[in-house]
């Protein structure tokens, strides 16, 4: 028999307050455990020192100046997590994959988050009895992909989140 799953656990760090709350809804809706909501990425890498996580959620504003040298703090302090960055610059991606993030989601879309979310839980809850990912233990939640217009609800209450704009602030670079 299978042993019952745990709680696949998530944490979010976001400088813009909806940009956050999307990321966190999208979360739950997912099946996933949200740990904590941070705004300041040094908290959040205590959160994550301190907590096994199964995917880190990064607003690249949040960065502040050390920008995506960050990352690899993450990945030391949780190896087997993921660590999506949502950023406004898509041109960061590759060295933002290089610093260790899984993948890099646009803020203007949170979309391709939702796969990220559920890959995640797939993954946390291998060789568990779950009713989200076993579908022959019970009648299992549909998946956010199964329901996008839940997904599109939960975006739009979120309410409405601005990238940076043109003059830098919270560039995620840091060194601009």
């Amino acid at each position: 028999m299978l042993a019952p799953a745990p709680a696949v656990t998530g944490l979010v760090c976001a400088h813009d307050v909806a940009l956050g709350r999307a990321a966190t809804l999208l979360m739950h809706a997912s099946g996933l455990h949200v740990i904590d909501a941070a705004s300041v990425i040094d908290d959040a890498l205590s959160m994550a020192v301190s907590s096994p996580l199964g995917i880190v959620v990064l607003d690249a504003a949040a960065l502040g100046m050390r920008g995506i040298g960050v990352l690899p703090g993450f990945v030391e302090a949780n190896p087997a997590s993921r660590i999506v960055l949502i950023s406004a610059f898509p041109s960061l991606a590759r060295h933002a994959i290089a610093a260790g993030a899984a993948a890099v989601v646009p803020t203007s879309d949170l979309r391709p988050l939702i796969p990220l979310l559920a890959q995640t839980l797939a993954a946390g809850h291998a060789g568990h009895a779950c009713t989200c990912c076993n579908p022959t233990t019970a009648t299992p939640h549909r998946s956010l992909l199964d329901r996008p217009e839940l997904s599109q609800k939960l975006l739009r209450e979120a309410g409405p989140h601005s990238p940076p704009t043109a003059s830098g602030h919270g560039h995620p670079d840091g060194d601009r």
